[in-house]
């Protein structure tokens, strides 16, 4: 067995539960990763997540060529950073 699939393969345990008299029983409990494909994408927005840090990294990498230090770069993460927050926040809020 591959390292790859042995990683998600099931695994399996035994469970002693106390029944409503005191009963001991063993039930057997499976559990494996739950994934939708093999692709990156496991339905927790994953693949957004890369592509919106590449797009900021080169964002970066561009203001820092372009101003030669790198307080542009620091600036500008922190300024993406406070959008971030502040549209969960706002979300949070309108949603609840």
């Amino acid at each position: 067995m591959s390292a790859a699939t042995h990683a998600m393969a099931p695994m399996e345990a035994s469970v002693t539960k106390l029944g409503r008299e005191g009963s001991a029983g063993t039930t057997k409990v499976s559990s494996c990763m739950p994934t939708k494909n093999n692709t990156l994408d496991d339905g927790y927005g994953v693949s957004e997540t890369m592509v919106n840090g590449f797009a900021l990294g080169i964002l970066y990498a561009y203001w820092r060529e372009k101003s030669g230090s790198v307080l542009a770069p620091i600036i500008g993460h922190d300024v993406s950073d406070v959008v971030e927050y502040a549209l969960v926040f706002l979300m949070t809020w309108l949603w609840s």
